[in-house]
């Protein structure tokens, strides 16, 4: 709040909703009604947050679960390795810290894969079947026949480039 030449506080802690001009519209350039429904992306991005932090807590329970009856670390590789990719994406959408305003669509998809990646850890511990595809930002990993079976990565045959003549003319 601006006095003459001073800037003081009105001490007032309130919405930033209740003065968009003031504290939303020196950034963002838009109308007050487009930024108020904006609030809404927040309303969704927490939601679908608190259902990917409820897919990994139960993941983490599961594994513990595991682990206490006795399996074996190898067997838990797929499972924990989940479950630290999960996290991560939803560790990454929370320090961005504006709860879906700035970019949604992205941090929902980022939400989206994280609670996939969640659910291919259970899968992975109680013997589900194999994903039939994973998005293209996840790294294809494959569990092996069996349940809480560790990991087996695909990965693509480097071919031999031919470096002399000789070998170029036999291809």
């Amino acid at each position: 709040m601006r006095q003459g030449a001073l800037k003081i506080s009105d001490h007032q802690i309130n919405s930033p909703l209740l003065k968009i001009n003031r504290s939303c519209q020196t950034c963002h350039h838009f109308p007050e009604e487009e930024l108020k429904a904006r609030v809404d992306i927040q309303d969704r991005f927490f939601n679908l947050r608190n259902t990917a932090l409820d897919a990994l807590v139960d993941l983490i329970g599961d594994i513990k679960a595991e682990k206490v009856r006795g399996v074996a670390d190898a067997q838990l590789a797929a499972a924990r390795d989940y479950q630290r990719k999960g996290q991560f994406m939803i560790d990454f959408v929370m320090s961005e810290n504006s709860m879906g305003f700035h970019a949604p669509q992205e941090a929902m998809r980022i939400l989206g894969d994280a609670i996939n990646l969640c659910r291919l850890g259970q899968l992975s511990l109680h013997g589900g079947p194999p994903p039939s595809h994973n998005p293209p930002n996840i790294e294809n990993v494959l569990p092996a026949p069996g349940p809480a079976s560790s990991p087996t990565r695909q990965t693509k045959r480097k071919e031999e480039k031919p470096s002399t003549i000789a070998q170029l003319q036999k291809h």
